[in-house]
């Protein structure tokens, strides 16, 4: 405080009346260095007006409006905004992006969940003969869905060994474009795979639960 800059070698100087807190221009950027300067003394631009109300803001500007019109009726006013607006337009690209990356992800996760589905329902259509000897030969319905289930998640687990290294790997490419949160997130990386996993089990556990439903004699006489 008290101290003096000069912003240019033309400018003159200008004491530090005040410290403000950091203000960002972009919510994905750090607060960049400003300056704030006495209104008369910036010249000729575009100012802007920044007011804190006590009820809803939308009311009061047909006030402001009217305000400035009494003063200078051929000054150009623009479009006055909430600051709700103005942070949604700020993020609107972002979100629309995260939208489009989390509805590709989605259909992703449905195609891997109807691909386990469809090949362990394959699987077990093919060894239904075979199930209905060790169900004949004392197995239990607990146990043939137990191994049905253990033997469908061998691939779904060799894939989370190989994807999660991947995508650990590959998340170095998008650094720049992540603000707040790291590409090797623990949380997110362990979350994802944990709803792949559980995916996963859900997919293999529906045919394998409805294989052990199966009629002994029925499976036996299956070709």
């Amino acid at each position: 405080m008290g101290k003096r800059i000069r912003r240019g070698a033309s400018r003159p100087l200008t004491e530090v009346v005040g410290v403000v807190a950091d203000v960002r221009a972009a919510l994905e950027k750090e607060a960049p260095l400003t300056v704030y300067e006495p209104y008369w003394g910036i010249g000729p631009g575009g100012p802007l007006f920044v007011l804190r109300t006590a009820v809803d803001p939308e009311a009061v500007a047909p006030q402001v409006r009217a305000v400035i019109t009494a003063l200078d009726p051929e000054l150009p006013i623009p479009e006055p905004k909430t600051m709700q607006r103005v942070l949604v337009e700020s993020v609107a690209l972002r979100r629309f992006q995260t939208s489009l990356a989390v509805a590709f992800a989605l259909s992703a996760l449905l195609l891997a969940s109807l691909g386990i589905y469809g090949v362990l329902s394959f699987s077990v259509a093919r060894r239904t003969s075979e199930i209905g000897i060790r169900m004949a030969l004392g197995a239990r319905a607990a146990e043939i869905t137990s191994m049905l289930v253990r033997q469908g998640m061998l691939p779904v687990a060799a894939g989370l060994g190989v994807g999660v290294p991947a995508a650990l790997m590959g998340a170095r490419l998008i650094a720049g474009q992540l603000y707040g949160v790291t590409p090797n997130d623990p949380w997110t990386i362990g979350g994802v795979s944990l709803l792949l996993a559980a995916v996963g089990a859900l997919a293999c556990w529906i045919p394998a639960r409805r294989a052990a439903r199966l009629n002994p004699l029925r499976a036996l006489r299956f070709e």
